[in-house]
């Protein structure tokens, strides 16, 4: 779609839409890039899609001592 109200209308439906950034300048621009870097919006220049994916670690020896935990908790009131 194009960068507007519609844009917006989709991002608070938890939806990413794809955006055409073809004779875009100046502010629309800067609000267009914004939201690709908060991962929002994904864009399409020169006939491909770009996605900016946001990454998210996960400590896996927090989650496992908070699966023990449980455990031990379920064991001791059997």
């Amino acid at each position: 779609c194009k960068f507007g109200v519609s844009t917006f209308e989709v991002i608070s439906l938890h939806k990413k839409p794809i955006v055409f950034t073809d004779n875009e300048k100046g502010e629309r621009m800067k609000d267009i890039n914004t939201l690709f870097s908060l991962g929002l919006i994904k864009l399409i220049k020169k006939d491909k899609i770009l996605s900016n994916k946001s990454k998210t670690k996960i400590n896996i020896n927090q989650s496992l001592k908070n699966v023990i935990d449980v455990i031990k908790f379920k064991w001791k009131n059997l």
